[in-house]
């Protein structure tokens, strides 16, 4: 028996519906689950950017990039040079609501 293009075109749709449930939702319930906090910090010599981002965001609930990006423009910086004894407004992630 032959099935019609009608028949294929509406099983299609309702598998991408389906995978477009399934694949979207879940990320978007995990990332709601999570808050985000601000803290203070100090800069050790040897500390960047980046390896704040990655100390601070470890599960990477955002990209490095846009760590460092929006820590720059928290902290009202134009460029990414930091030093030692420095303080900066960072941000990081909790399940727990505080």
């Amino acid at each position: 028996m032959k099935k019609s293009p009608f028949v294929l075109t509406l099983a299609l749709v309702l598998a991408l519906s389906l995978y477009s449930i399934i694949g979207v939702a879940a990320p978007s319930a995990e990332k709601a689950s999570v808050h985000k906090y601000y803290t203070s910090i100090t800069i050790q010599s040897g500390d960047s950017l980046w390896s704040i981002a990655q100390a601070q965001d470890p599960d990477r609930v955002v990209s490095t990039r846009d760590y460092v990006n929006e820590v720059m423009r928290i902290n009202g910086m134009t460029d990414t040079n930091i030093r030692a004894g420095q303080k900066l407004t960072v941000f990081y992630f909790s399940p727990d609501k505080k």
